[in-house]
This record gives C-alpha cells, sequence and structure tokens, in this order.
C-alpha cells in the first residue's frame, strides 16, 4: 500500500483504538492541508456534541486560529444565549468571544464580557485582562495584574511565561532574572525554555 506521507500508517502501528486513531489521523491531515473541510467536519461536529467542552474548545481554538473570527463569534454568543447552556459552555463561549473581541481591538467589550460568568476571576480571563492593558499601553498597570497573579498562581508556567516577556520587554531584567531562578528552584523539573 502506497501511503501519502503523514496520512496513511501502517496498521500494526495502531494496536489499540484503531478507529479512533484513524479519525484522528484523517482530521490532522484535513486540518492541515484542507481547513475548508476541517471547518465543516467540526462545525457540523456540533450537532452530535452540543454541550462537549472538548470539542467546542478544539472547535473555537480552530476558527480562532484560522482567522474565522466572525464564526467563532457566532459560535460563542449561540451558546450565550441558549438558556440550556451548562456553566462551564458558558465560560469557555464567554472566553473566546472576549479573546475574538480583543484580538479585533475592540477592548472595552473584551472587558465586558470578562465581567460576566465570572471568566474575570480565572486564569485565563485574568491574563486576558493583563494583555488588554498592555495593548492598551497601560504596561505598569498589565505588570502589577500579571504579578499578582503570580502570586495567586505560582505553579502556573501561561501566567510565569507572560509575566517574563512582559518583564523582559520593560528591560526589568534584575527581577526577570530573580523570578527565573525562583521558578527553577520551585519547579526543578520543568524544562529550562525561559
Amino acid at each position: 500500500v502506497v501511503a501519502y506521507p503523514g496520512v496513511a500508517k501502517p496498521v500494526e502501528h495502531f494496536p489499540a483504538n484503531l478507529l479512533e486513531k484513524m479519525i484522528d489521523n484523517d482530521f490532522e491531515f484535513a486540518a492541515n492541508n484542507r481547513k475548508d473541510l476541517a471547518k465543516k467536519t467540526l462545525t457540523d461536529g456540533l450537532g452530535y456534541h452540543r454541550y462537549d467542552r472538548d470539542f467546542i474548545t478544539h472547535t473555537l481554538r480552530f476558527l480562532i486560529e484560522q482567522e474565522e473570527d466572525l464564526a467563532a463569534l457566532t459560535l460563542s454568543n449561540q451558546f450565550l444565549e441558549d438558556a440550556n447552556s451548562p456553566r462551564e459552555i458558558l465560560e469557555l463561549a464567554t472566553l473566546s468571544a472576549a479573546n475574538v473581541h480583543h484580538s479585533l481591538g475592540s477592548y472595552d467589550l473584551a472587558e465586558s464580557l470578562l465581567g460576566t460568568n465570572q471568566i474575570g476571576n480565572s486564569i485565563d480571563g485574568r491574563l486576558l485582562q493583563a494583555q488588554i492593558e498592555w495593548d492598551r499601553g497601560y504596561h505598569v498597570l498589565s505588570l502589577i495584574l500579571l504579578r499578582t497573579l503570580r502570586h495567586d498562581f505560582p505553579s502556573s508556567e501561561s501566567v510565569y511565561s507572560r509575566l517574563q516577556d512582559a518583564l523582559r520587554s520593560q528591560n526589568l531584567n534584575d527581577e526577570s532574572r530573580r523570578l527565573s531562578i525562583l521558578h527553577q528552584i520551585k519547579h526543578p523539573n520543568r524544562s529550562r525554555s525561559q
């Protein structure tokens, strides 16, 4: 059997979950080479996975990565307007909509969304709030928010990375080095990517 690079793999490489692996493999090909088919597959699949958090997360992430802002906002709004949406789906849809509005430069609308469904209290919501302040040019305020977030979630790699980026961009090299050393001491088994 002639294998298409990155698509077809011999069956013996899939000892368990053969069907699932084949589907994942085919979808990976579509996602990398046929974005239109991947989008259709995901959006059509919502009819079968209406409240499946992982499926919705994957769908919204794909739409946002493909800069399908209108599609991501439309989908997010559908969940926000659905009275039957579970709380975790409402939170996901709210954060997604806030991220899209942020990327479009609608900072006030993004902030307004962060105030709903307790998203503003989550790590992702607080990181987005710090990013909004940064993008508005309020770097000192953003650093305060990031330092507070680091204090509240000392094990979060995403908070650590974002704070490091902010410190370095503001030439706060001594604080950046101290943070890096403390991070390495507290988390010795993590890679030294920063």
